[in-house]
């Protein structure tokens, strides 16, 4: 049997799409019992498909993957469209696969083969505060053509199945939830590792509030300093992330938090974090924040609480599937409840140590290989019929 997986987003492992392609290609690696086919896009301003024959972080060691690079533009949008709906189904069609896994929201309309596509969310489509432009538009129609066409979607939470079945009319039957997992390596990490990154960033071990993700609208970042900035906690807020665009409308300016004349030093913007960064960022902090108004799934509260780091963060959308009773929450509207919230965590130490406990063993809960292994169960469903 072989099975083929668009690869556009496999060499980018900072987005969330990249993340979920990689780790599940590699879990799916030894429990699919065929051949694997990532079909990754290859461009002469992008020297690099992403993965090389069958090596690519940990993935050489399995034989049955195999990196198919197909030549295409893709400096532009209408490149990325030409990979996903032309190139992408001839080169599933010309290794005779006899499936076609899109783990994105962009599947072509026609596949030579049955197709199964991973919805993370349908944000740009459902959520009033986003301003979509008219191509953006466009695409989300083509897009949920192509989910209305496949034979299983696979969505991250209730909360996204729940909204692909009511805003793309699929039947409930033909939609499976399929949780993602948290970080694998869960073992302890050595505290001269975690003091070396502090040192690097100019933080202080248990003297910071961490938050880590996008910048833009619905992560809802200007509510989190504006609550910060009104509190009595004590310690630093070190925030991880960039801008994607400089479209101030989905990416608000936060430039009047970087003042340290009003500030001090009490508010640090990180930029950019590396992965290998991150873990050792939320082991060193004294908890987590995550106040985003809309999410698909969420992984970093998941993986905040993987490492040890107490979590608070908002009750809206999926975000309480993940976190259960492991997390202490808010109404992300509510900032005084947000300000509270972050008071109580800061000055109550049991508190903290009570969540830390409760997270880490919600977080064993979630792994890549059930993750596969879940999603196995959908291949299997589509390859009965």
């Amino acid at each position: 049997m072989k099975l083929a997986v668009s690869g556009l987003f496999f060499d980018l492992g900072n987005t969330g799409s990249g993340q979920y392609t990689r780790l599940l290609v590699k879990e799916l690696s030894y429990l699919w019992d065929g051949e694997i086919y990532v079909i990754v896009p290859y461009s002469e301003d992008r020297k690099s498909s992403g993965l090389s024959g069958a090596s690519a972080d940990g993935l050489g060691a399995n034989a049955n993957v195999r990196g198919l690079p197909v030549k295409t533009r893709l400096g532009n949008r209408l490149g990325k469209l030409w990979f996903e709906q032309i190139s992408l189904p001839l080169a599933a069609r010309a290794v005779g696969a006899d499936l076609l896994h899109v783990p994105y929201f962009g599947p072509p309309v026609f596949s030579p083969c049955p197709l199964v596509v991973t919805v993370h969310d349908l944000i740009t489509m459902v959520w009033a505060g986003i301003k979509p432009s008219a191509s953006v538009k466009l695409y989300n129609r083509l897009a949920g053509f192509g989910v209305k066409r496949a034979s299983q979607v696979i969505a991250d939470s209730e909360y996204t199945r729940l909204d692909i079945i009511s805003h793309l009319k699929i039947p409930d039957h033909r939609v499976s939830v399929v949780y993602l997992g948290a970080p694998s390596d869960q073992a302890g990490i050595d505290n001269d590792e975690i003091e070396a990154v502090l040192t690097k960033y100019g933080l202080v071990r248990d003297n910071y509030i961490l938050y880590i993700g996008g910048l833009d609208k619905r992560k809802n970042v200007r509510t989190l300093l504006k609550a910060f900035a009104g509190s009595r906690v004590k310690g630093m807020l070190a925030l991880a992330g960039e801008p994607l665009s400089s479209n101030k409308e989905n990416f608000p300016d936060l430039s009047d938090f970087t003042d340290t004349s009003l500030f001090g030093d009490r508010i640090r913007f990180l930029g950019w974090v590396p992965e290998k960064d991150k873990r050792l960022l939320y082991a060193g902090a004294t908890f987590f924040v995550y106040p985003s108004i809309y999410e698909g799934f969420g992984l970093p509260p998941l993986e905040a609480m993987s490492w040890g780091a107490p979590v608070l963060c908002s009750r809206a959308t999926s975000l309480p599937e993940v976190v259960g009773d492991a997390a202490l929450t808010f109404d992300p509207d509510d900032m005084l409840e947000l300000r509270v919230n972050m008071e109580r965590l800061s000055d109550d130490p049991r508190l903290r140590d009570e969540l830390r406990q409760k997270g880490t063993a919600r977080a064993r809960r979630f792994s890549w290989r059930s993750t596969a292994a879940e999603t196995l169960l959908v291949y299997d469903k589509v390859l009965a019929k």
